[in-house]
């Protein structure tokens, strides 16, 4: 069994993330009340007025990142301080916030085991499954996006597998 885990710097996933559609907010440190939100479509290229004050600019994925997703969810904030008869530029570097995690059952473990069921665990509950038997019959499952809990100390991955002669393993 191989469990690939990718990160926002992980050249394998070989794709490029379409940002037209994330929304951009910029919301004024002084005055949280204040608060103006765009995508970045509608932004791209022009120049939008606020009040004079320092904003947090914020763009990410649309949608909430949620514990499990089947894409990458992506995130990122940066300061901007307006300042009266001038133009400021804020770059927003956005990251994947949650890893790809993907199996990949070798033959050599398709060969000897005729079902199993492999656990994820970050140890606060946000759990993954795969499984293989009589009902989930995918030998090759999508990859899922999950959200590591940011006071994870450790993942454990666990197996229990049946031998195709009827035999028990649990590691």
């Amino acid at each position: 069994m191989i469990v690939a885990v990718a990160t926002e710097g992980d050249e394998e996933l070989g794709t490029t993330v379409e940002t037209d559609d994330f929304p951009v907010s910029f919301t004024l440190k002084t005055n949280t009340n204040y608060k103006k939100e765009v995508t970045y479509s509608d932004i791209k290229g022009q120049t939008v007025e606020l009040p004079i004050g320092t904003y947090e600019v914020v763009s990410h994925t649309p949608g909430e990142m949620g514990k499990q997703m089947s894409t990458p969810y992506y995130k990122g904030s940066n300061e901007l301080t307006v300042t009266k008869e001038a133009t400021q530029q804020a770059e927003v570097i956005c990251t994947m916030q949650n890893s790809r995690i993907a199996v990949v059952y070798p033959k050599e473990f398709q060969d000897e085991f005729s079902e199993w069921t492999i656990t994820v665990d970050d140890g606060t509950g946000n759990v993954l499954k795969f499984i293989y038997d009589k009902e989930h019959t995918n030998l090759n499952p999508d990859a899922i996006y999950w959200a590591i809990a940011e006071n994870c100390a450790s993942i454990s991955i666990s197996i229990k597998a049946t031998t195709k002669s009827g035999a028990s393993v649990s590691e």
